[in-house]
């Protein structure tokens, strides 16, 4: 084995994070070192604020490279088929030809976007958690992190050790939007976000729905005559957010782009409240809910294919 190809098995020399290059060629200078000061002196919801509007932009990277994605395709022609007595077609990778596969390196895009997305999030709702204690409270705490919890079990525990010192009013604005309440966006939130960070990156699939027309019998598109063909119309495909650990990967209720745009969606909303409250301006979105590349009028990140 050469030298090159043992590469991966040689330690990287890395250099200490002190370990700095001589900045002049003259011995005899003095080097003096001046560090503006960055610290804020005052919460801000600024830091929430542009984190929000990031995720608007991987939003709308999403949908560009969706669209193009969709638009590719050239539709839906599946070879259904099943035995002659069977009313219901065998859905099989053999004979549900035509199904279009995301290619690796638009997968990837499409993941990561999306896995960015859902970061701008969760840590726009962190810096607004650490902020809105300190604006409450009169002090910073550190270990400060926005509660998303599932079961209200506990919560009250987690609340005091997340977001200590919070006004009756802002403390109750953070109850509401808890998942253990129903709210669809957060619990979206967290199971995304708890995916990509701690088990795999959040996955791209594509799905497609369509009607079969059980009342002309085709013939089988393989050439079976025990067999018989199904006639397909009305099919749309859409991009799911999946699991890529899961065996039957993707979530019917997880439409990639409506998902991402109510996670968004509802965060903000939330975040106009406390900026409101503390006389800022909200944040306005135009066109959240909106595609102008959109060639069918349906939701991004889906597409509609003639019978």
């Amino acid at each position: 084995m050469s030298k090159n190809e043992n590469w991966a098995t040689v330690p990287l020399e890395v250099p200490s994070l002190t370990t700095k290059s001589s900045l002049t060629d003259h011995g005899s200078s003095e080097l003096f070192r001046y560090v503006p000061q960055v610290q804020r002196n005052s919460p801000s919801l600024e830091p929430s604020a542009l984190r929000l509007i990031s995720a608007v932009h991987k939003i709308n990277e999403f949908t560009e490279l969706s669209h193009h994605i969709l638009s590719s395709w050239p539709g839906f022609d599946p070879n259904l088929r099943a035995p002659l007595h069977q009313l219901d077609p065998e859905f099989t990778n053999k004979n549900v030809g035509g199904y279009p596969v995301l290619d690796v390196q638009a997968r990837m895009q499409l993941a990561h976007q999306a896995s960015e997305c859902i970061n701008h999030v969760r840590t726009a709702l962190d810096y607004l958690a650490f902020n809105i204690t300190w604006k409450d409270s009169g002090s910073r705490h550190e270990g400060t992190k926005f509660p998303l919890h599932t079961k209200d079990s506990g919560y009250g525990r987690v609340r005091k050790n997340s977001v200590p010192g919070l006004s009756k009013k802002h403390d109750a604005w953070v109850e509401s939007v808890q998942p253990f309440n129903g709210t669809e966006w957060s619990q979206a939130l967290v199971d995304l976000s708890n995916r990509d960070k701690h088990r795999v990156a959040i996955d791209i699939v594509p799905s497609f729905t369509f009607t079969l027309d059980r009342s002309i019998p085709l013939q089988d598109p393989l050439g079976d005559p025990s067999y018989r063909g199904f006639a397909v119309a009305n099919a749309t495909v859409e991009l799911l957010l999946a699991d890529a650990l899961e065996v039957a990967p993707g979530n019917s209720n997880l439409e990639a782009g409506h998902t991402l745009r109510v996670i968004v969606a509802g965060a903000v909303n939330l975040l106009n409240l406390f900026l409101v409250d503390l006389g800022d301006d909200s944040i306005k979105i135009e066109g959240l809910w909106s595609d102008s590349t959109s060639t069918t009028g349906t939701e991004p990140g889906r597409r509609e294919f003639d019978a």
